[in-house]
């Protein structure tokens, strides 16, 4: 026996992708399958086409500028603000606690 495709030009009626809703029908299927290709090309056309506006204007965009997964500068300038504020805090409590620490140490012998 030779290929599948030998056999379904001999027996057309037995290709699945002849049948339509469930009726064979040839033409179309054939009509089917090149409308499914122009739509898959054109989606990705479309696809290629948002990209690039995209790649384009996330340019302008400041990654920074991004919070909670949407675009706001103010309310990112402010999280950054406070984020810093809170790092300076930290940083005082740190030295703070260091300093309590060193004044808790005992004096050594003959010091």
């Amino acid at each position: 026996m030779g290929e599948w495709s030998e056999y379904f030009e001999d027996f057309p009626e037995e290709n699945p992708a002849n049948w339509i809703d469930g009726r064979f029908d040839p033409a179309a299927a054939k009509k089917a399958r090149e409308a499914d290709r122009k739509l898959a090309r054109e989606q990705a056309e479309l696809d290629a086409e948002i990209s690039n506006l995209i790649k384009k204007h996330s340019k302008k965009l400041n990654p920074d500028d991004w919070i909670d997964g949407r675009f706001d500068p103010k309310a990112a300038a402010k999280a950054r603000r406070e984020e810093e504020e809170l790092k300076q805090l930290e940083a005082e409590l740190e030295a703070e606690l260091a300093r309590i620490d060193a004044e808790r140490e005992p004096t050594p012998p003959g010091g």
